[in-house]
């Protein structure tokens, strides 16, 4: 809530981020992968959406679930329905303004990458009706299963960076073990500028309403105004982070 350091500091806080992901992107795919690991365990964006509950199996046992994710928008249906073309055309234009604000080079490049790497994810999404389908989302995986089945992906480089101990990813529950199979051949065919740009997104997508006043500013026109409708913000949701 300290708006006066928090200008006084304006990009440097992201800055220091960007520079730790760019040497990463100048070492390779393994190097980005582990980067990825530490910028989740500090709250930025990942693949994947992790969180912990009862294991609907076995009630009296908690264990990690593994859930797509990856994306800017709501949903995948966000990047395939033309009924949705202004909203991504609207997203586009908010990925550039927010790279040329961070002061990144070539921001409509950078933006037009990130878009594109988003669709390649979104199109191995599970849909709403199929997510909300308890059996076909209940898929209990050991960690041998999942390094078979995202072979060719750095997984145990990822694991140790995020901090997560192999007890606890010993037995994972997959919701959508499509998506999470597909990621070793995107991570892999994208190009590492896109991965990179997606990644930077991804940090700028997590702390712009912590940041400065046109970080916040340019997150609420887009998360607020065009998704949501929200005509004004408010000074408690801006800094709570609620619209992340």
């Amino acid at each position: 809530m300290d708006e006066d350091r928090i200008e006084k500091l304006g990009l440097a806080p992201l800055h220091e981020v960007f520079a730790q992901i760019t040497e990463a992107y100048a070492q390779g795919r393994e190097a980005l992968v582990a980067q990825l690991g530490r910028l989740e365990r500090g709250g930025s964006e990942g693949l994947w959406q992790l969180f912990i509950d009862n294991d609907p199996g076995n009630p009296e046992k908690y264990v990690m679930f593994i859930e797509q994710g990856g994306l800017g928008l709501p949903d995948e249906s966000y990047y395939r329905d033309e009924s949705f073309q202004e909203i991504r055309d609207a997203y586009l234009a908010h990925l550039e303004r927010v790279f040329t604000l961070t002061g990144l080079e070539e921001p409509a490049e950078r933006a037009s990458r990130v878009l594109a790497l988003e669709t390649q994810l979104a199109s191995h999404h599970w849909d709403n009706v199929r997510t909300r389908d308890a059996e076909a989302t209940y898929n209990p995986t050991t960690v041998a299963e999942l390094r078979e089945a995202m072979a060719g992906f750095p997984l145990d480089s990822w694991r140790e960076s995020s901090g997560i101990s192999e007890e606890a990813f010993a037995q994972v529950i997959l919701r959508q073990p499509s998506f999470v199979e597909a990621l070793a051949t995107l991570w892999n065919s994208e190009s590492l500028e896109a991965l990179r740009d997606w990644m930077l997104w991804g940090v700028v997508r997590s702390f712009s309403p912590y940041l400065s006043a046109e970080l916040v500013d340019a997150h609420f026109d887009f998360y607020g105004k065009t998704l949501s409708g929200t005509p004004t913000d408010s000074p408690s949701v801006e800094k709570s982070g609620l619209l992340c």
